[in-house]
């Protein structure tokens, strides 16, 4: 039986060390500042960046690798909501001061095609690029 192995050693050396200097980043944000960098709404364009992406990474095969580091990604996000949540002393779903369920599900999709557009970078046209990092691209070194 042959091991699948860690879908992020797929990953080619420059998208693996863009994805870390963005997380060493991301580290540094606060959690009640994530929505700012998911201001964008989801409109047309962002929908065609998307699905071009998507496209692109399913020829390069590199879909796994996508998907393993944004879940790398939404973990750690996770991770940083639990703990603020326990910090404030709220326990449940809805904790105030760490935003609206909606506003974290936008800004973990937005996350995620930042990472997207991370990966993919020389393999995206520069409008997709920008189009899906958004203001993450902030964060960037």
């Amino acid at each position: 039986m042959t091991s699948v192995g860690d879908p992020l050693d797929q990953l080619p050396t420059e998208a693996r060390r863009r994805l870390e200097a963005f997380s060493t980043s991301l580290e540094r944000v606060h959690i009640d500042d994530l929505p700012l960098y998911a201001v964008r709404n989801r409109q047309p364009g962002h929908r065609r960046a998307v699905e071009a992406a998507a496209l692109r990474a399913r020829e390069v095969g590199l879909e796994g690798a996508i998907d393993g580091a944004r879940s790398v990604l939404t973990e750690y996000l996770g991770r940083q909501y639990s703990a603020g949540a326990v910090r404030l002393g709220y326990l449940f779903e809805g904790s105030p001061g760490l935003g609206t369920t909606d506003d974290r599900v936008r800004v973990l999709r937005s996350l995620g095609d930042a990472v997207t557009a991370l990966v993919l970078w020389d393999r995206l046209d520069d409008a997709d690029r920008l189009e899906l990092l958004g203001q993450w691209a902030r964060l960037l070194p």
